[in-house]
C-alpha cells in the first residue's frame, strides 16, 4: 500500500515537473526572448510534418514524441549567416545523438546543456567561445566540430573522459600541448583538417604519442614540425597524411598493424615521397594511397600479400609494375600518369596528364583475378591482352592510351563502366557482349560504326563526343539511357531520340543536324547543350519545361522569349549569341547561374530580383552596376572587358568569394562557373568600396587604372591577385599579407619588389624584368624566398640566361618566360618563348626557336 502510494506521489510530481516544462517552453515560444530565438522556434515550426503552420503546443508535441530534433538547421541557414539560439532545443533533444548546421550561436553557453548527448556534431561559421563550454560534457563519446573560422584553444576539450572520436575541421594553427598521459584515455579515432588547403604553418603533433588507445589518425592538409612521434604509436592501425609534409617514412617502419595507409599528396609544392622501403613490413596492409608523390621503385610493396587496394597515380617514374603480381587479392588498382596544377580561380586542383609516360606493359596484372576496378588512364598501354582473363572487373579505365584492339574485353562481362576515350579505336565490336555495361566512354576515338550498341540494353550514359559517328540509329533500343553526349560528331538525324523516354542529359554540342525536332518529345530533359550547334532555329525545345540547365552559347538570338516556359531552369549559358538585351531574364525566378559573356549587353537591369550566385558578363557593353546590388548571393562575378568606373554598387555584395555553395548548386551551375571578382580591363580607378567584400579569396583587376592597393589589407581570405596593367608604383599595402597566394603585378611600374618576401604563402609570381637591372633585382629577392615555387617572367631580355637561372633552382618547380609587347586594344600578347617543369620534375628546354605564342587571358 505505502509502496503504491509512494510512486502515485513520484508519478504525480514527474507529471507535475514535465507539465511545467511544457508550459514554459510554450510560452517563450510564443513570445521568444531574443531575434535568435525566434529564429530557432521559426525553423522548428516550418518542419513540423503536414502542419507548417503549428501553433508552439503542437511544435513542442511533435519533437517529444518524434525527437530528431536539430538537423531542421541546414546548408541554407547557413548560407544566410544567420544566428540560432540552442536554448530551445535543449529541451526537446529526445535522443543521445545531436547534430546543428547554422552559422553561429547566440547562446554557445548552453552547449555546456547538452550533458546527456553522447554523439555531438557541430557545423558552424564560428564559435566566439573555443571549447570552454564543451568541458562538462563527461557523457561525450563521439565529437565532430566544423568551423569556417578559428577554433583558438582546445583546452576544453580535456575533461572528457569518455571520447573515444574526435574529429576536427578548423582553419586553426593547433595547439595540442594541453595533452598529457590521461587526456583522452579512451581516444581512440582522431581526425584533424584544414579547411585552408594551404596552410603552411607546422605544427607539433608529439604529444599525440600520449594517446594510449589511439588506433585511426587522420591528418589531413598540415604541416607538421617532425612526425617522429608516429613510431611511438604502436596500435595504430589506420593513417592518413593526405596533403601533409612527410616525405621520409621512417618513423613507420614499425607500425606492424597498419590496415589502412594514406600518404597521398595535395596541390602544395611539398617535397614528395620517394623511398617507401619503411613499408616493407606491413604484411597485413589492405590499403595504400601513394597517389601524386615521386616513388620509382615499388619492389618493397611486393610483400604486401593481403592489399586490396592501392592507388600510385601520379607518381609518373614507375615504369615496372611487375611487382603487383604478388597481390594477389587486390581489388582495386589506380596508375594514373598525371600532374596537378592550381587552377587560376580557387576551384583548387586541376589534373593534367602528364608528358612523357613510362607504363606500356600491363603482363603482371594478367594472374589478378580478384581485380574489380583498374584505372590505368594516360599512359602509352597499346596491348590488353593481359586482362582477358580478370573476370570480375567491373570498373575499368583506359582512356588515353594507344589502344587500337580491344577484342581482350569481349568476355569481361561483369564490367558496368568502361572509359576508352582518347584511344585509336575504330572497331567496336568486341563490346556486344557486355550486358552488364551502364556507362560507357568512346569519345575521341575514331569510331563511325556504333550498331553494336544496340545490344547494350543496360547502358545508361554513353559518350561519343568528337568521334567519327554520322548516325545513331539502333540507340533507339536503349530505352535506359539517360546521359548521351554526340557533340562534335556527323550526325545530321536526331529521330532515334524520340524513343529515349528516360534520357535526361543531352549534348548535341558542335553539329549541324537537319532539325531539332525530335527534342521536342522528349521531355524529360533536364540537361541540354546545344553549344556552337549550326541548325536553322532551335523552337523545338520551347517546352522542354523541365530543363535546369540550358547551353546555347554560339548559338544566335535575337531575345530570350523562348525561354519563358523554362520555370525550373538554374544554369544558363547565352554567351556569343548576339544578344543586345537581356530582358525576359527577370522571369526565369529559379536561376542560380547565367553566362552571357561576348555579347553586346549594356542594361543589367532583368538581373535585379535574382536570387543568382553565378554571373558570367565578359566582352559586353556593361557601365552601370547598380542593377547588381541587391544580389547578396553572388558567390562569383565576371565582368572583364566591360567599360566599368565605378564599382560602390558592388560594395553589398559581401559573399562574393564564399565556397559555402552546396553540392545540388554546383550540380545546377555552368561549368564555368567562377567562386571571386574578375573585372580586368575596364575603366576602374577606385577599388575601396571592394573593402566589404571581406570573403573574396579571387581578384582580377588587370588592365585598368588603379595606383592604389590601400584596401587589400581588410580583405584577409583573398588568396589570388591579379593586378597586372595598372598604375602600380607602389605594393607596400600588400605587405605581411596572411593569405596570398598567387600575385601577378605585370606590366605596371614597380622598380623593386622587397614586399614579397613578407607574403608568407605566397607560391605564385608573376611579374616584368624589363631590363638587366629589374632581372637582377629580381634574383637579388629571390634568394631570400623560400615559398614560391611556380615564377612566371615577362620580359624582352634574352631567354638562355634566364633558363639556366632557373635550371640551377630546383626549388622553382614550374616556370615561364614570356616576350611580349602590350597590344592595349587586345590585352598583352606577342610571340614568346613558354618554358616550364611541372610537377613532377619533368622540363622542357630552350632550343633557341622563337615560338608564337599568345598570352591566356589574364
Amino acid at each position: 500500500m505505502i509502496k503504491s502510494v509512494l510512486l502515485a506521489t513520484l508519478f504525480t510530481l514527474y507529471s507535475t515537473v514535465v507539465l511545467a516544462d511544457r508550459v514554459t517552453w510554450v510560452e517563450e515560444c510564443e513570445t521568444p526572448r531574443s531575434a535568435s530565438e525566434a529564429n530557432t522556434y521559426s525553423t522548428l515550426q516550418k518542419h513540423v510534418y503536414a502542419n507548417p503552420q503549428a501553433s508552439c503546443a503542437e511544435i513542442y508535441e511533435f519533437y517529444m514524441t518524434e525527437g530528431h530534433v536539430g538537423y531542421q538547421f541546414n546548408r541554407q541557414s547557413f548560407e544566410k549567416q544567420e544566428t540560432f539560439a540552442l536554448r530551445p532545443l535543449i529541451e526537446l533533444i529526445r535522443g543521445r545523438s545531436f547534430s546543428m548546421f547554422t552559422f553561429s550561436l547566440s547562446d554557445e553557453e548552453q552547449i555546456a546543456n547538452l550533458k546527456k548527448v553522447t554523439r555531438l556534431t557541430l557545423n558552424l561559421g564560428k564559435i566566439d567561445s573555443n571549447t570552454r563550454y564543451f568541458s562538462g560534457l563527461r557523457s561525450l563519446e563521439s565529437l565532430d566540430l566544423k568551423l569556417d573560422t578559428p577554433l583558438g584553444a582546445l583546452d576544453g576539450l580535456k575533461d572528457l573522459p569518455n571520447l573515444k572520436s574526435l574529429t576536427l575541421m578548423i582553419p586553426d594553427v593547433v595547439n595540442f600541448s594541453f595533452i598529457t598521459p590521461n587526456t583522452f584515455p579512451k581516444l581512440s579515432s582522431f581526425s584533424l583538417s584544414s579547411t585552408h588547403l594551404d596552410n603552411l604553418d607546422p605544427i607539433d603533433f608529439s604529444p599525440l604519442a600520449m594517446l594510449p588507445s589511439l588506433w585511426d589518425l587522420s591528418i589531413y592538409y598540415y604541416n607538421a614540425n617532425g612526425f617522429d612521434f608516429l613510431a611511438r604509436l604502436k596500435n595504430l592501425m589506420a593513417l592518413n597524411l593526405t596533403g601533409t609534409n612527410i616525405s621520409d617514412l621512417t618513423p613507420l617502419s614499425r607500425l606492424t598493424k597498419m590496415r589502412r595507409l594514406n600518404l597521398a599528396k595535395g596541390t602544395k609544392n611539398q617535397k614528395k615521397i620517394t623511398d617507401i622501403s619503411p613499408l616493407r613490413d606491413m604484411f597485413f596492409l589492405e590499403s595504400l594511397d601513394l597517389s601524386m608523390n615521386d616513388v620509382q621503385d615499388i619492389v618493397p610493396l611486393m610483400n604486401m600479400a593481403n592489399i586490396e587496394r592501392l592507388d600510385l597515380s601520379g607518381n609518373n617514374r614507375i615504369e615496372d609494375i611487375s611487382s603487383l603480381r604478388h597481390m594477389k587479392f587486390l581489388t582495386q588498382f589506380s596508375y594514373n600518369c598525371v600532374v596537378t596544377a592550381q587552377s587560376v580561380g580557387p576551384k583548387e586542383i586541376k589534373e593534367i596528364p602528364c608528358a612523357n609516360p613510362l607504363l606500356t606493359d600491363i603482363s603482371p596484372l594478367k594472374s589478378l583475378e580478384y581485380l574489380e576496378i583498374l584505372k590505368l588512364p594516360n599512359h602509352r598501354i597499346r596491348d590488353i591482352s593481359p586482362l582477358a582473363g580478370l573476370f570480375n572487373l567491373s570498373d575499368l579505365d583506359l582512356q588515353h592510351n594507344l589502344i587500337e584492339v580491344i577484342t581482350p574485353l569481349s568476355a569481361l562481362t561483369q564490367i558496368t563502366k568502361l572509359s576508352l576515350a582518347k584511344n585509336l579505336i575504330h572497331v567496336i565490336s568486341p563490346l556486344e557482349n557486355l550486358n552488364s555495361l551502364q556507362e560507357l566512354n568512346l569519345s575521341f576515338n575514331p569510331i563511325s560504326n556504333i550498331s553494336t550498341l544496340s545490344n547494350l540494353r543496360t547502358l545508361t550514359e554513353l559518350d561519343l563526343h568528337n568521334t567519327a559517328v554520322s548516325s545513331i540509329d539502333g540507340l533507339e533500343n536503349n530505352n535506359d539511357l539517360r546521359i548521351l553526349d554526340i557533340g562534335a560528331t556527323q550526325i545530321k538525324e536526331l529521330s532515334p531520340l524520340k524513343s529515349m523516354a528516360e534520357l535526361m542529359t543531352l549534348s548535341i554540342d558542335h553539329t549541324a543536324p537537319e532539325n531539332l525536332a525530335p527534342l521536342a518529345e522528349r521531355r524529360s530533359l533536364t540537361s541540354l547543350n546545344l553549344s556552337e550547334i549550326k541548325v536553322k532555329d532551335i523552337f523545338a525545345i520551347k517546352n522542354l519545361s523541365k530543363l535546369v540547365r540550358l547551353n546555347l552559347s554560339g548559338v544566335p538570338l535575337k531575345d530570350v522569349q523562348l525561354l519563358q516556359n523554362f520555370a525550373w531552369l538554374k544554369s544558363i549559358d547565352l554567351s556569343s549569341t548576339g544578344l543586345t538585351s537581356l530582358e525576359g531574364v527577370q522571369k526565369l525566378r529559379g536561376l542560380v547561374s547565367i553566362e552571357f559573356s561576348n555579347n553586346h549587353i549594356r542594361d543589367l537591369s532583368p538581373l535585379s530580383e535574382l536570387n543568382l550566385y553565378f554571373a558570367g558578363g565578359s566582352n559586353n557593353k556593361i557601365s552601370n552596376l547598380t542593377p547588381l546590388q541587391k544580389l547578396i548571393s553572388l558567390r562569383g562575378l565576371n565582368l572583364s572587358h566591360n567599360n566599368i568606373e565605378d564599382l560602390a554598387p558592388l560594395s553589398k555584395l559581401v559573399n562574393i568569394g564564399k565556397q559555402d555553395w552546396n553540392s545540388n548548386l554546383a550540380h545546377n551551375a555552368d561549368k564555368k562557373s567562377f567562386i571571386g571578382l574578375k573585372l580586368a580591363w575596364n575603366q576602374i580607378q577606385v577599388i575601396s568600396p571592394l573593402q566589404h567584400l571581406k570573403a573574396l579569396t579571387d581578384l582580377d583587376i588587370a588592365g585598368n587604372k588603379i595606383d592604389d592597393l590601400s584596401i587589400i589589407p581588410t580583405i584577409p581570405a583573398l588568396k589570388i591577385l591579379n593586378a597586372s596593367a595598372n598604375n602600380l608604383t607602389d605594393i607596400s599595402a600588400l605587405s605581411g599579407h596572411p593569405s596570398l597566394t598567387t600575385l601577378m603585378l605585370s606590366h605596371n611600374q614597380l622598380a623593386s619588389l622587397p614586399e614579397i618576401n613578407t607574403l608568407p604563402r605566397l607560391k605564385r609570381l608573376v611579374v616584368d624584368a624589363k631590363d638587366e637591372e629589374e632581372w637582377s633585382n629580381l634574383q637579388d629577392m629571390l634568394k631570400n624566398n623560400n615559398t614560391i615555387w611556380w615564377l612566371e617572367i615577362e620580359s624582352p631580355l634574352a631567354v638562355p640566361p634566364m633558363l639556366s637561372y632557373f635550371q640551377e633552382n630546383p626549388r622553382l618547380s614550374r616556370f615561364s618566360v614570356f616576350q611580349t609587347q602590350r597590344v592595349p586594344e587586345y590585352g598583352l600578347k606577342g610571340t614568346g618563348v613558354l618554358v616550364q617543369k611541372n610537377f613532377n620534375g619533368e622540363s622542357t628546354s630552350y632550343t633557341g626557336e622563337i615560338l608564337n605564342y599568345e598570352l591566356p587571358e589574364l
